[in-house]
C-alpha cells in the first residue's frame, strides 16, 4: 500500500519477489541503523580539504559510514534516507558531534585548522541546539574555531528566521558556517546573501 502511494496515480501495485526483496532489504538497514545508534559504531572518516593559497591540507569535512554486522558497508545513500523516513537522523547528528569532538579532542596536534559536519533541519530548530554543542565541545576539550557546520539550502528555507537566529549566534561564538550542495533549487543566492556563511559549496549540477 505505501509503495502504491508513493508512485501515486492510483495504480495497482503486485507484491512479487522484487518487492518483497526491497522491503526485506530496508527492514535489514533500518535495523543495522538502529544497532549502529545503540552501539555507537557508526565510524566518522575524514576527507581532507587542501588549500592550493596555504599549500597544505586546512580542514577536513566528515564523512558518516555504517558496516553492518558483518562488516560489510552500507553506502549512505541508502540508509540515510530510511534514517530520515524513519525519524533517526536527529539522534545519528548529535553521535557523529560527539564522535567528531571526540577525534578532536583526542588529537590536538593534528595540523587541521577545522572539520566540518553536516547538521539537520531538527539539529537546528532544536530549542537546546547551542547548549548541546557547548556541552559536547566542553566534554572534550574542543575549541569553537575548530568547528564548522554545514548546512543545505533547504534546511535554511524551511524554517529561515529560526536558523538566522543559531546562525548568528554560534558565529558570533566562533563557529562559522557552510552552505552545502548551493545550486539545487530550493533558494537564490540573494536570500542566502545575509547568511553568516564562510564558504558555499556548489552542487555538482552547477558545474555540469
Amino acid at each position: 500500500i505505501a509503495y502504491a502511494q508513493e508512485k501515486g496515480g492510483g495504480r495497482l501495485v503486485f507484491f512479487d519477489e522484487r518487492l518483497r526483496g526491497m522491503y526485506e532489504r530496508r527492514k535489514y538497514v533500518l535495523e543495522q541503523v538502529r544497532r549502529g545508534l545503540e552501539e555507537e559504531s557508526f565510524e566518522v572518516y575524514y576527507q581532507p580539504v587542501f588549500s592550493v593559497k596555504e599549500g597544505r591540507f586546512t580542514t577536513a569535512e566528515s564523512l558518516l559510514r555504517l558496516f553492518d554486522e558483518n562488516g560489510v558497508l552500507i553506502s549512505p545513500g541508502e540508509f540515510i534516507p530510511l534514517a530520515e523516513k524513519n525519524g533517526l537522523i536527529d539522534e545519528i547528528s548529535w553521535l557523529v558531534l560527539k564522535k567528531v569532538c571526540q577525534f578532536i579532542g583526542e588529537h590536538p596536534a593534528l595540523p587541521l585548522d577545522s572539520v566540518s559536519i553536516n547538521m539537520s533541519i531538527q539539529q537546528l530548530t532544536d530549542r537546546n541546539f547551542a547548549r548541546r554543542v557547548h556541552s559536547c565541545q566542553a566534554q572534550y576539550g574542543v575549541p569553537s574555531g575548530k568547528l564548522r557546520f554545514e548546512i543545505t539550502e533547504r534546511t535554511v528555507s524551511e524554517k529561515p528566521a529560526l536558523v538566522n537566529a543559531v546562525m548568528a549566534q554560534l558565529a558570533a561564538e566562533g563557529i562559522c558556517f557552510y552552505l552545502d550542495d548551493f545550486g539545487v533549487g530550493y533558494s537564490n543566492l540573494a536570500s542566502m546573501i545575509n547568511l553568516p556563511f564562510e564558504t558555499v559549496k556548489l552542487d555538482a549540477s552547477l558545474l555540469q
